[in-house]
């Protein structure tokens, strides 16, 4: 197969998953990097901010030295499509039944992507922590909240996202708050957002797991590589020893994400902060810690405090059955984790042992 018709299919397939994929370039995720993703890693870019500085006519402008940086991300991801056409020449294939196959690989590729991202986006997010479930009537309370925080995190409030899994985007619908995207402009149309809300465009995801209502962020800090490793190609197996008049839609991609600054990102999560008590009998000081609800297990910490620094022990899995015992002014730290490893918000206490 002449290497123009092997893009043309390469072109044919990315055109299909970029029209598939929720978590779409430029609008969640943005593609700037310097390298080969071939290779097997690139460079990304890490935004910072310029230092501005007051002019002085006579000596000048002090110099400064750029915030930015690069940091290098591996090629975790190497997908392939190889699907066998029976009965087909490659020289044969009817023209509607390559058109739908390539169709078919590109929906393929972007439902992988999508749940890719989405993990990359859970590991990496800062959990904004809730003791109550999510409702319609506090919908936009969550969506002002981590306004909020990522305002203070100096996140451009221009370009914000929200993936919303399907559960809480119905409540979302049911906000007077919510604006559709019929009623927003062309560009937010084209970006696949279902409409806007406390500044979000909303896009709803249905890789996100149960437990992840939402994922708030911003595509400067969220850096998405991919690239056709083998381009797409109809391949004869006339020469594979096994198919017989057989063909195949055969090609490579590669591709990562990578979440450059964890405090661009942040998950509202469902699994509810656990509660941490202290029981002093006998001279001896229990800690009981009870997850919140969608819990399925707990990790705590112990902190000790000397002479106002506080040393920390590793995270460990809460067991009721030996619970961890403490000594005043020692604090204690602990969140949840529910289904899909969904972790709640940490909870923090201060023993008293009195």
């Amino acid at each position: 197969m002449s290497l123009a018709l092997q893009d043309r299919f390469s072109r044919i397939v990315d055109a299909k998953l970029r029209a598939s994929l929720v978590q779409r370039d430029g609008f969640v995720w943005n593609t700037k990097f310097e390298g080969d993703p071939k290779a097997g890693a690139v460079k990304v870019p890490v935004r910072g901010e310029a230092t501005v500085v007051s002019y002085d006519k006579a000596n000048g402008a002090t110099k400064s030295y750029t915030a930015g940086s690069f940091i290098t991300i591996t090629i975790d991801k190497d997908k392939a499509v190889n699907e066998v056409l029976d009965g087909y020449d490659a020289a044969a294939v009817p023209d509607n039944i390559v058109a739908d196959r390539l169709d078919a690989a590109g929906y393929g590729l972007a439902l992988a992507m999508n749940a890719d991202g989405t993990a990359a986006l859970l590991d990496a997010a800062t959990v904004i922590g809730q003791s109550s479930a999510t409702t319609k009537s506090n919908i936009y309370d969550r969506f002002v909240d981590a306004k909020t925080k990522m305002s203070k995190a100096k996140v451009p409030a221009q370009g914000r996202f929200a993936l919303v899994n399907p559960d809480t985007m119905a409540l979302v619908l049911k906000s007077s708050e919510f604006i559709a995207a019929s009623s927003l402009g062309d560009e937010v149309k084209q970006s696949g957002a279902v409409g806007r809300i406390a500044g979000f465009l909303v896009f709803e995801d249905a890789t996100l797991p149960d437990n992840a209502s939402v994922i708030f962020g911003h595509p400067d800090w969220c850096c998405r590589v991919d690239e056709w490793a083998v381009d797409v190609k109809l391949q004869s197996l006339d020469g594979s020893g096994t198919y017989i008049g057989a063909s195949a839609i055969q090609g490579r991609k590669v591709y990562a994400h990578k979440v450059t600054n964890s405090a661009a990102v942040y998950m509202d999560s469902a699994v509810l902060i656990p509660t941490i008590e202290e029981a002093t009998a006998g001279g001896t000081t229990t800690i009981t810690i009870t997850g919140g609800t969608n819990t399925t297990s707990i990790k705590y910490r112990k902190g000790t405090v000397s002479d106002g620094v506080t040393t920390w022990g590793d995270w460990t899995t809460y067991n009721s059955a030996s619970k961890p015992t403490a000594s005043a002014t020692d604090i204690i730290e602990a969140y949840g984790i529910g289904a899909g490893s969904v972790r709640s918000g940490i909870a923090s206490h201060t023993v008293t042992a009195s």
